[in-house]
């Protein structure tokens, strides 16, 4: 059989004490080794200092993005229906309430008169002589009337009482008067020539010179183109004084669009008649004026609801944006009328935090603008600081991005 070698040999026993090493039993001494130990902490005290950096790296920095998402203007038209009878707006027949609403006014207003005519002012006068056909004394009074015989017969009345002497052929003379001013009374000599009455059986008349003093004068007087005038100017002062009063009648959101208010006369009054002689027209007036309260209000409600319903999908609608126009009216009846509301509003895409970060973990500062630009729809570039920028990288962590997303100008 083969020999076994080393068979029932013991490896030697080795123990090492601090400073010294036994080996079977004997002593070996360890020489000391002084700068391995320095250059292991050494070596330590530099991984150390390599981690906090490296932490630091990590955690100091900090970048802030500021984003301003961009926007697209909605317009929403409306068609809606205003009518009596109802008592709540109604989205899916687009109807909204309305009321009648009535208002009387009344006014007196006055114009100067255009016309013009040439009025009598001055009546004419002249001596007649009186001759007696009797053998007694006539006594002709203050109220004996002569006139003329020829043409328009002008009438004169005697000024003062007086008597005719008795005979035939005594004479007396005495003052007329034309009893109607104006030009015709300025008649010609011998042309007054009857006596009114039972005195013309007594005596004779006649003018030995012309009659005198009958005058006219340019006078103002009342014209029809005074009294539309008149009408139409306190037809429009009453018409605003109405709608004035509508309005005081209406309910909170109410409105009474012009368009509806109609007018209706009631009493027409003026003082003086067409022709007639006036510095001065004046007219009393009484208007019955009736329109639609329309729920404006209520109207608007549907605009608005019909905008939101409009959105696109992953939109974001600004609510402090949204603003509804005036209505535009298009169909007037009784009872009901119809106007367009247009809304409009501007929407956004909201920007998620997360994926922003996600975007600029660890990325270049001078790419991660252009980076986002890319990626997001923005109003602006995006604005980015880095503090402190030691690397000129965004930070890994994503912690320590900081994303501020504002809905107006930076």
């Amino acid at each position: 059989p083969p020999r076994v070698v080393g068979l029932g040999l013991r490896a030697p026993e080795i123990v090492t004490l601090p400073g010294r090493t036994l080996l079977a039993g004997r002593t070996r001494r360890t020489r000391p080794r002084g700068w391995v130990t320095a250059l292991g902490y050494l070596l330590l005290v530099a991984l150390v200092a390599a981690g906090l950096a490296g932490v630091a790296l990590l955690l100091l920095p900090q970048a802030t993005v500021t984003l301003i998402p961009a926007r697209t203007r909605l317009v929403s038209s409306i068609d809606v229906t205003a009518r009596v009878g109802i008592d709540a707006a109604d989205y899916l027949n687009r109807l909204t309430p309305a009321r009648a609403v009535q208002a009387q006014v009344d006014g007196f207003a006055t114009v100067l008169t255009t016309g013009v005519e040439n009025a009598p002012l001055g009546k004419a006068t002249t001596n007649v002589t009186l001759i007696n056909q009797t053998n007694r004394e006539i006594l002709v009074p203050t109220t004996t009337v002569v006139r003329t015989t020829t043409g328009n017969n002008v009438r004169f009345r005697v000024q003062e009482e007086m008597t005719v002497p008795a005979g035939v052929g005594q004479q007396a003379r005495v003052l007329v008067e034309a009893v109607e001013p104006g030009r015709q009374g300025n008649v010609p000599a011998l042309t007054i020539n009857e006596i009114e009455g039972p005195l013309n059986i007594s005596l004779r008349v006649s003018n030995p010179a012309p009659a005198s003093g009958g005058s006219v004068e340019s006078v103002a007087v009342v014209t029809q183109a005074d009294k539309e005038r008149v009408l139409g100017q306190l037809q429009a002062e009453l018409q605003q004084q109405a709608y004035a009063r509508l309005a005081e009648s209406l309910r909170q959101g109410e409105a009474v669009p012009v368009e509806t208010v109609r007018t209706f006369t009631l009493a027409e009054t003026y003082d003086r008649f067409n022709g007639e002689v006036s510095d001065v027209l004046g007219l009393q007036l009484q208007l019955l004026a009736r329109g639609l309260a329309v729920d404006v209000t209520a109207a608007e409600m549907l605009a608005r609801r019909s905008l939101r319903e409009g959105v696109p999908e992953g939109h974001f609608l600004l609510d402090q944006s949204l603003r509804v126009g005036e209505p535009a009216y298009t169909r007037f009846g009784n009872e009901s009328l119809s106007f367009t509301l247009t809304a409009s509003a501007e929407a956004l895409v909201p920007i998620s935090t997360a994926q922003v970060r996600s975007l600029l973990a660890g990325a270049p500062l001078v790419e991660a603008g252009p980076l986002l630009q890319r990626s997001l729809a923005l109003a602006a570039p995006p604005q980015i600081t880095l503090a402190p920028d030691w690397l000129g990288r965004i930070p890994w962590i994503p912690t320590r991005i900081r994303v501020r997303v504002l809905e107006g100008p930076l």
